[in-house]
């Protein structure tokens, strides 16, 4: 039975109009079953919570080793590139040769014209939004607001 299965029977066990205990034996049980699904809840959340956070740190680490296997093949890249100026190579397995692309450099922003320029979705700086509204300021858009939050420890 979930939580709201347990609360519906509960509900069933208390005549609502007399405020009377239909059947106390009944209700005795279902707070024990709802304690004990609770406490379940309670540890799986504390066990997944775990769980994340142990992913989390193998993401970091896999991050991590893929941006230094990106760095060194981008290295050897670099040094290859050098070393072969403009030389072509051909094995039976790979060839290498070389072409030239013409790219755009961005020297200064500010003088790019408008209708060059992308822009980005704004997003509001949350944090600095509520300094200042807890220091006093109205700020149309935006409001304080109250949540409660649970906290497993």
């Amino acid at each position: 039975m979930n939580l709201f299965e347990i609360n519906q029977e509960i509900a069933s066990c208390i005549d609502f109009d007399t405020g009377e205990i239909i059947d106390e034996e009944k209700l005795k049980s279902l707070q024990l079953d709802k304690h004990e699904k609770r406490r379940g809840y309670v540890f799986a959340i504390m066990n997944m919570t775990a769980a994340a956070k142990a992913l989390h740190e193998q993401e970091v680490r896999f991050k991590q080793r893929r941006q230094a296997t990106e760095k060194t093949v981008e290295w050897l890249k670099k040094t290859l590139q050098e070393d072969l100026d403009g030389e072509t190579m051909h094995e039976a397995e790979f060839d290498i040769n070389f072409r030239t692309v013409r790219s755009v450099n961005i020297t200064d922003i500010s003088k790019i014209p408008q209708k060059f320029l992308k822009h980005l979705e704004a997003q509001a700086d949350k944090a600095a939004l509520k300094t200042a509204i807890v220091s006093g300021t109205t700020i149309e858009g935006a409001e304080l607001v109250d949540k409660k939050v649970m906290v497993i420890r």
